[in-house]
């Protein structure tokens, strides 16, 4: 399938392209930034505080962000190492966690691609109904999910986060800025110290 592109060329002046789309996405320029990447990290460890909190009362919301712990800290590692480009930011591409992990060279050895892509299938489960919806009754999804479901969603996510402070120790580089008189800022306010 094809579709336009519109864009600047380098001297400023408007373009447009017909491409691919795997020819666009392969073809979009990656970024590699250290202040975004502490911006994913500290997102990574927000979304890993929350999962944990509902592992019990809510599995399903903990299982999405389990997901968003584990899909936060890949890009984290993305961006402090080859860099991601927008489709993988923030695009359909950005919420497979096997695309993602398959860039990774030091790919944390406790994961499995298996564990990996039942994470990665969850994202969608524990939001929608299957489409088109199957015969007999609809359930919500979170009906769908349990504990157990849960707590390995969990483990993959802390797994992750424990893996890069091992191989991408830049996080150390990160805080929560703090104004001068000690209060903390919004979460999510980095500075690098």
């Amino acid at each position: 399938s094809t579709y336009r592109m519109s864009g600047y060329n380098t001297l400023g002046s408007r373009q447009s392209q017909t491409s691919s789309k795997t020819e666009v996405q392969d073809q979009e320029p990656k970024l590699s930034s250290k202040l975004l990447a502490g911006v994913c990290w500290q997102s990574a460890q927000q979304e890993l505080e929350v999962a944990k909190v509902l592992v019990h009362s809510f599995p399903a919301q903990s299982v999405l962000h389990s997901h968003c712990a584990a899909e936060q800290v890949l890009k984290y590692a993305l961006l402090e190492t080859c860099g991601l480009n927008a489709s993988e930011y923030c695009g359909k591409r950005a919420h497979d966690l096997i695309i993602l992990m398959g860039q990774i060279k030091d790919r944390p050895p406790d994961v499995s691609q298996q564990r990996l892509k039942r994470l990665s299938d969850a994202f969608d489960a524990t939001r929608y109904v299957a489409f088109p919806p199957p015969g007999g009754s609809l359930d919500p999804p979170a009906s769908s999910f349990g504990t157990a479901q849960a707590d390995e969603a969990y483990d993959i996510a802390l797994l992750l986060v424990e893996w890069a402070k091992v191989t991408h120790p830049m996080y150390h580089g990160f805080a929560v800025a703090s104004s001068s008189s000690g209060a903390s800022n919004p979460p999510g306010v980095v500075r690098q110290i």
